[in-house]
């Protein structure tokens, strides 16, 4: 009973948040949106601090950029989105450090730059998604740490990148999708750590066609299958400590297909049935197994053997709780007042 009490009250303060989510479109936008975009910029510096913004974007893009400067700061953001974005530029350089994150998006994307560097961290963040890729980076560096993130999505991505290392790091994930990969690195090595239980999330590391100078490092172990490639197909075979060239198998033919004419069709499923065929009887083989037609099987309950007792999702779309008092009790206090006094709000309005 005590174990059936404490699945109704985690499933009841899940629901509680999530409707929460879905329900408020946004807080108040406190900060105005930002959209810098330049073309062929030359030492452009771009600085921006913001604490606690609500419902607010930030676009930079620099196209050609020279000695580019770039640093963006968010302590405390709520429903906030972050796009940076440098085209076939040098020399420069992107920042980004996010702070107690929810329900916030980071898109960093460089396309053929060089000499440049891309630091990003994360420290703390609850349904947040970060994606960082790289398209055909030369001498570029790419540190990315994300600590403390719930329900969120990471990824970080390298494309054909040239002595251009990439470094990884996430401390105590929970509940996360991380993808971490690089294509055909040349003099690029891949580092992942990871300080936490790689159980409670979805983790894909991977490392294709890299060169002897492009080291894949993970810790723990990286968690993609190591293949060993077989040379059976070609024959080749050892005796008495020589090498001899066996002729390879010679495949079978694969079978002709049959083209379809007006000769070889098959009848429409209603038409009479030709000489010397008998008719084809509809569920002869349900009948004689005592199996109920399909319309007419009954429909098994939604909830199945994993309901929960004395629970509804009807109760939950409805009122979270099935009261005022069980629905505010199911907000989330941990991330902070005005978070908790909109879940509130919403309650009031359910209930």
């Amino acid at each position: 009973l005590c174990a059936v009490n404490v699945r109704r009250m985690k499933t009841l303060a899940l629901c509680t948040f999530f409707i929460f989510l879905s329900e408020i479109q946004s807080l108040p936008q406190n900060f105005e949106d930002i959209d810098t975009s330049k073309d062929q910029p030359n030492n452009e510096k771009v600085q921006i601090d913001q604490a606690s913004p609500n419902s607010n974007s930030i676009h930079v893009g620099h196209n050609n950029p020279v000695k580019s400067d770039i640093s963006i700061i968010q302590t405390n953001p709520f429903n906030t989105s972050i796009h940076v974005s440098l085209n076939v530029g040098k020399e420069s350089k992107v920042q980004v450090r996010i702070i107690e994150g929810i329900n916030s998006q980071l898109h960093i994307s460089f396309n053929g730059m060089t000499g440049s560097s891309c630091d990003v961290s994360v420290l703390g963040c609850f349904n947040c998604s970060v994606h960082v890729s790289f398209q055909n980076p030369v001498d570029t560096t790419a540190k990315v740490l994300m600590d403390d993130a719930e329900a969120s999505f990471l990824h970080v991505s390298q494309n054909v990148p040239t002595n251009s290392p990439m470094e990884v790091t996430m401390k105590n994930p929970i509940n996360s999708q991380i993808h971490i990969s690089q294509a055909v690195p040349r003099s690029s090595s891949l580092t992942w750590s990871l300080e936490g239980d790689a159980d409670k999330n979805q983790i894909e590391v991977s490392q294709n066609s890299a060169d002897d100078s492009s080291p894949l490092s993970c810790n723990p172990e990286c968690p993609q299958e190591e293949y060993e490639y077989s040379y059976d197909y070609y024959g080749e075979t050892e005796a008495k400590g020589k090498k001899s060239v066996a002729a390879a198998p010679i495949p079978a033919p694969a079978p002709v297909r049959q083209k379809q004419n007006n000769n070889n069709r098959p009848p429409p499923r209603n038409a009479p049935a030709k000489s010397g065929h008998s008719p084809r009887k509809q569920n002869s083989r349900n009948k004689a197994k005592g199996k109920q037609p399909r319309n007419e099987r009954p429909k098994s309950s939604r909830g199945g053997n994993n309901a929960i007792p004395g629970f509804s999702t009807k109760d939950a779309l409805g009122c979270p709780g099935g009261s005022l008092d069980a629905c505010n009790n199911g907000c989330p206090s941990k991330f902070g007042n005005r978070v908790a006094k909109v879940c509130q709000t919403v309650c009031g309005k359910r209930c």
